[in-house]
């Protein structure tokens, strides 16, 4: 796995992984957002549209919440190295 992460990925820097994280933040506050918009009442009726909409919504930060996930992961276990950072 390491090799092929090697191969593959030319680098990560901390801000990379930093603006990862905001990416997550901020879709997942989107989806939040259409949840709430929902129980508006000038919205009306909740129609199928709706729900598909919060969906490909959820589905998109839970995406990326878990690619960032697994970046972590990779970096803790020594798979990928964050550039500029020394390992202890």
């Amino acid at each position: 796995t390491r090799a092929e992460i090697s191969g593959t990925v030319v680098g990560a820097t901390p801000a990379e992984v930093q603006r990862l994280a905001r990416l997550a933040a901020k879709l997942k506050s989107r989806y939040f957002a259409q949840a709430l918009d929902l129980t508006s009442t000038e919205h009306g009726p909740i129609s199928e549209a709706d729900i598909r909409y919060l969906e490909r919504s959820r589905f998109m930060y839970e995406e990326v919440e878990r690619a960032l996930d697994s970046l972590r992961h990779a970096i803790q276990i020594g798979d990928l190295a964050l550039e500029g950072l020394k390992r202890d």
